[in-house]
């Protein structure tokens, strides 16, 4: 798929009149299309957005397949797949923050296997691999060089925003009666 990125779209930022003309579109209908988020923007960057949702598309498959078929190093794979990830999102989709960026840095300096951003991106969360036996010392870790050299620990309850979880199964369909629950 990137090369097919490469061969229909060009690497520079398109201004808005070049897709207003590329679209025949006129600036109003163009300017309904864009999210709030997105309606100061005059230049965009197709190529590199489009090379992030194929490439992450990619990686969401791999992450999968390691998860059910792999039999050699799972952790250090899946690390590897979620650290790409967030080079992506702050590379090619631009919607990482500098904090983040930092906190998914201490992160892996603490241990984590891999560590990227969650949600929306903008900023906004993080999420660890982490084995088992090293959590306690990742929590201190990032609660002392992140969070403390902050002071971020004086304004809000880290406790609260630092939570641990385990893998587990996606969201899920079930048909009862004919019924989607």
């Amino acid at each position: 798929m990137t090369v097919v990125i490469k061969d229909v779209l060009e690497s520079k930022c398109y201004s808005k009149p070049e897709l207003c003309s590329i679209l025949e579109i006129s600036d109003f209908e163009f300017t309904s299309l864009l999210t709030k988020n997105t309606l100061h923007m005059e230049e965009f960057q197709l190529a590199q957005r489009a090379e992030h949702v194929f490439q992450e598309a990619t990686r969401v498959m791999n992450f999968k397949s390691v998860c059910e078929n792999s039999s050699g190093d799972k952790i250090h794979e899946l690390g590897r797949l979620m650290n790409e990830s967030h080079e992506s999102c702050r590379d090619l989709y631009d919607c990482s923050h500098p904090d983040l960026d930092e906190l998914v840095r201490i992160s892996l300096e603490a241990g984590a296997k891999g560590s990227r951003l969650t949600g929306a991106g903008w900023g906004g969360c993080c999420v660890s691999l982490v084995m088992e036996n090293q959590v306690d010392e990742f929590l201190n870790a990032v609660k002392r060089n992140f969070y403390g050299k902050k002071a971020l620990s004086q304004t809000i309850d880290v406790e609260t925003v630092m939570f641990l979880s385990k893998p587990s199964g996606g969201a899920v369909i079930y048909i009862v009666d004919n019924y989607a629950v």
